[in-house]
């Protein structure tokens, strides 16, 4: 079969072509798109209503006598909470991790630096850091060691082979 069109037509047609396909494409996206669109405003509208009900129905709850009285329980439970503890000989101030921090940090000097500190489970404290000599450790040791909140100070032999720029870790139990 004979072609009788010219390179120029067919470059021209191809053209044509493509621009067709593609405004095709775009006007296809663009229904698809404004369908949804209009497919997903009244389950909009329906999720906003019920989100209405929902929280004007919660605080028509709270606002009953019952809601009001069970608050009112949680707090009377709570007061029994705390005298039985109290009758029972419970301490009711037990010390906190923070203040096994303030401990700590008041028996450190500025020849050790603390990189690390964690309590990995209750009464259990590690630490972990840098001192600059080995008498500056052994100093801070004896020193957490002589101290009433500490019932037991635990550190590695390992922490004393070097003289200078020590990384130590030293393990603490608490009363």
């Amino acid at each position: 079969m004979i072609n009788l069109l010219p390179q120029e037509s067919k470059v021209e047609i191809r053209k044509w072509y493509h621009n067709k396909i593609t405004v095709v494409s775009l006007t296809f996206l663009l229904v698809a798109l404004l369908l949804s669109i209009i497919f997903l405003v009244p389950a909009l509208i329906a999720t906003r209503t019920k989100q209405g009900l929902i929280e004007s129905n919660l605080a028509t709850a709270k606002s009953r006598p019952i809601s009001q009285e069970a608050e009112n329980l949680k707090d009377m439970i709570r007061e029994v909470n705390a005298k039985l503890k109290i009758i029972s000989g419970e301490s009711t101030s037990s010390p906190t991790f923070s203040s096994y921090v303030d401990k700590i940090f008041a028996h450190k000097t500025s020849a050790i630096s603390l990189t690390h500190i964690e309590e990995s489970e209750p009464g259990h404290i590690v630490l972990r850091g840098l001192a600059r000599t080995r008498t500056a450790l052994l100093a801070f040791i004896r020193e957490l060691d002589g101290d009433e909140t500490f019932a037991e100070v635990i550190s590695p032999i390992s922490n004393l082979i070097n003289n200078t720029d020590i990384e130590f870790s030293v393990d603490l139990k608490t009363k």
